[in-house]
């Protein structure tokens, strides 16, 4: 008979535990963790992005909130890598070097076409 009683009562706890839980779930999803719940009807206007910054790699634009909204910011700047240019050096491979003393060879490739952007010459 005690062990129906415990295993009533285990029972009982597991029961109340999960109901708990779910009632906990219910209301996390209606509040939110607090992260994004507030900014979801959030809509921006986007300006143009910033010429790369040559040093951070990094370009940017401001944002401005279309219609004033509680819990929305009037204004937000986001950041994003450029991309690599795409550069248009073009060489004329050289020929190779004999071995040095150090057991490496040299070759020097020319520009094809003057481009103050690129590197006369490049040594491989």
């Amino acid at each position: 008979m005690k062990f129906f009683a415990t295993l009533l009562v285990v029972f009982f706890v597991s029961a109340a535990v999960l109901v708990s839980a779910k009632s906990m779930k219910k209301d996390k999803d209606k509040v939110g963790d607090g992260s994004n719940v507030a900014t979801k009807n959030c809509h921006y206007e986007k300006g143009p992005w910033s010429e790369c910054d040559k040093t951070s790699n990094l370009k940017s634009r401001q944002l401005t909130l279309k219609k004033p909204q509680a819990g929305c910011e009037q204004t937000k700047s986001i950041s994003k890598k450029c991309k690599k240019a795409k550069k248009s050096c073009k060489y004329e491979k050289g020929t190779w070097t004999e071995c040095n003393a150090d057991k490496e060879m040299i070759r020097v490739d020319k520009l094809k076409r003057k481009d103050d952007s690129c590197e006369s010459e490049k040594r491989v």
